[in-house]
């Protein structure tokens, strides 16, 4: 679990050999990364208070709950 504060951006940096594919379907925010290799970051913004579940779509077992105060 991640807290933030509204108007925060997270960079999604990946530092692993293979690809990663970070989204979240969460009403707070609904974004699609798409997939990256080893050495690549892609950031998202977060507007407003609540809570977003990011997943990533190629490890299911990858999950991250943010709270944005």
């Amino acid at each position: 679990k991640l807290a933030i504060k509204a108007g925060d951006t997270i960079s999604f940096m990946n530092d692993d050999p293979w690809f990663h594919n970070i989204f979240s379907l969460s009403e707070l925010k609904t974004f699609d990364l798409g997939s990256y290799p080893k050495g690549q970051s892609k950031s998202v913004t977060f507007e407003k208070p609540g809570q977003a579940d990011i997943e990533c779509a190629i490890h299911p077992q990858m999950l991250l709950k943010v709270e944005v105060k």
